[in-house]
């Protein structure tokens, strides 16, 4: 399965709804994890947001963020695989999987985390492996692999027990996991996620992010599934725009739309959301983000229940396109 991008898009008909959002305690928008982005996020943050984690007690790491049907047109590319996307460290690939040294007493797999440039690991356990049934993202360990070199632009990550590359649909680095400069100094990395073979989930996969036509506030994104209509964005702050500048604020979503088709029927599998004047740090607007990505647990499948991880989401992120390839 191929996910595609595009850069911009014209609106024919939406179904405009109200700004939604889960904060209920307890009742996780994420899926749990020591990590940030990858898992979710439902309590408060605790190091800052989590995008392949969870958020589900407090998102723990930094920033995080971690496929699904034909767009139709645009270029095609996975995560955040543009070199030089921002001036941070970018995630390019998730690749080796690899039998590792034995670690508390069990086995352990070793994968190499891949970025543009140089980058130094700030917090091992806001890496993560999204699995492709959907489950819980599986978090690294902090343990420093041997083979490892400090300052090198591919990272090698430790995950217990013996795992196959087959089993994961991407990797995702959560943001603030690594810096440009030993040290931990600025700039730090957003959040991005590289695919794993198809990067398919059984659950809900983001396959494009449209700015739209004619518009300085709207961003389409398009899943492979139908999304639940108990609530079709389970959390509007979880669809949030990057920047060249990884230390601009990221901000999320304020509502959300449910797309519809030429013959005015929802379709549910397209969600609008609008990021209004005010939400961009000062001298930012739209049309300078770069890419997008969806927090764990943001919507789900339309056969899931809302608050579990039956079709919750997990961390997906892509990036815009300046033109749709040919």
């Amino acid at each position: 399965m191929t996910k595609y991008l595009l850069s911009s898009l014209t609106v024919l008909g939406l179904l405009i709804l109200p700004a939604c959002q889960n904060n209920s305690p307890g009742e996780s928008n994420e899926q749990p994890t020591t990590g940030g982005e990858t898992g979710g996020e439902t309590g408060g943050e605790t190091g800052g947001e989590g995008e392949t984690g969870g958020e589900t007690g407090g998102e723990t790491g930094g920033e995080g963020e971690t496929g699904g049907t034909d767009g139709g047109t645009g270029g095609e590319t996975g995560g955040g695989d543009v070199e030089g996307l921002t001036n941070a460290p970018d995630l390019e690939s998730v690749t080796r999987f690899r039998a590792g040294p034995e670690f508390d007493g069990g086995p352990t797999t070793l994968v190499d985390f891949t970025f543009d440039q140089t980058a130094y690991t700030q917090a091992r356990n806001r890496f993560s492996l999204a699995p492709v049934d959907g489950g819980d993202a599986v978090i690294a360990n902090a343990k420093v692999p041997e083979e490892e070199t400090e300052g090198d632009d591919v990272l090698t990550l430790l995950f217990k027990g013996e795992l196959a590359e087959a089993d994961f649909a991407r990797g995702v680095v959560d943001g603030n996991a690594v810096s440009a400069e030993a040290g931990g100094n600025e700039p730090l990395n957003v959040a991005q996620a590289a695919d794993i073979g198809e990067g398919i989930t059984d659950n809900p996969d983001l396959m494009s992010i449209t700015k739209v036509e004619g518009s300085e506030t709207d961003v389409m994104y398009e899943f492979d599934q139908a999304l639940t209509t108990d609530d079709v964005v389970q959390n509007n702050g979880g669809l949030k725009l990057y920047f060249p500048d990884a230390t601009t604020p990221q901000p999320g979503a304020a509502s959300v739309a449910v797309g519809t088709n030429e013959a005015g029927e929802e379709d549910r599998k397209m969600l609008l959301a609008t990021y209004p004047e005010g939400v961009f740090a000062e001298g930012v607007t739209l049309e300078d983000a770069v890419g997008a990505y969806v927090t764990t647990g943001s919507v789900q499948a339309a056969e899931g229940e809302r608050g579990r991880n039956d079709g919750m989401s997990l961390f997906d992120e892509l990036t815009f396109e300046a033109e749709p390839a040919q």
